[in-house]
């Protein structure tokens, strides 16, 4: 089974790459960037892509399937909160793998993937069934923008003018999960500051931005 690793964070793309080319079932095309995963998939013809959760977006997992159509999507990394979850399930990934899950378990979940079975943990499992018997109601609440009622929140309170430290004191989070909602929240909007991600949404919202939502 061959496949491809990609990744913004060389750091953890190419240890990964390492490990799992040293497993005889496993032979790793490549470990690459966001940049190169297009001409790779297109070229390498993998049957499973690693993608890293920080790079996960529908646009990018569409253009590896038009690059080459029978290919899995498979999201590794992803945090343990709703927001990532519904996130990957939107970009229609084939299976999510967990930040805390071994090395053992992502050998596993590829194998579930490449047989076109639902990779993902008990947790990801219970949300997406409580999504579907809503109707999507928390991964489709949202604004037309594509962002989850917890990134609304995120944004209006980056419109206040907030730091991450304040917002994740506001909000009760630690500053590395909002850091990580924050980067999702420029990644689906487009942009690449902050200021820029309120303002769009405070646009769309006809200048009252996000925070005339949440208040």
């Amino acid at each position: 089974m061959t496949i491809l690793i990609v990744s913004p964070v060389a750091l953890f793309r190419e240890p990964l790459g390492e490990r799992l080319a040293a497993r005889a079932q496993l032979r790793v095309l490549e470990a690459v960037s966001v940049g190169a995963a297009i001409p790779a998939t297109a070229a390498g013809r993998p049957d499973v892509v690693l993608l890293d959760e920080r790079a996960c977006t529908r646009e990018l997992v569409d253009a590896l399937r038009h690059a080459f159509a029978p290919v899995k999507v498979l999201a590794i990394g992803v945090e343990a909160c709703d927001d990532a979850i519904l996130a990957c399930a939107r970009a229609r990934v084939d299976g999510f793998v967990m930040g805390e899950a071994s090395e053992q378990e992502l050998v596993h979940a590829v194998a579930c993937v490449q047989r076109g079975e639902l990779a993902c943990s008990p947790r990801a499992a219970a949300l997406l069934l409580r999504e579907a018997a809503n109707g999507g109601g928390n991964g489709t609440r949202g604004s037309h923008l594509g962002l989850t009622p917890r990134e609304e929140e995120i944004v209006a309170l980056l419109d206040e003018g907030l730091s991450n430290k304040q917002i994740a004191r506001k909000l009760g989070i630690s500053p590395v999960t909002d850091k990580n909602h924050v980067h999702r929240i420029l990644r689906k909007l487009g942009v690449g500051r902050r200021g820029a991600a309120a303002a769009l949404v405070r646009k769309h919202y006809g200048g009252n931005g996000a925070a005339g939502r949440h208040h």
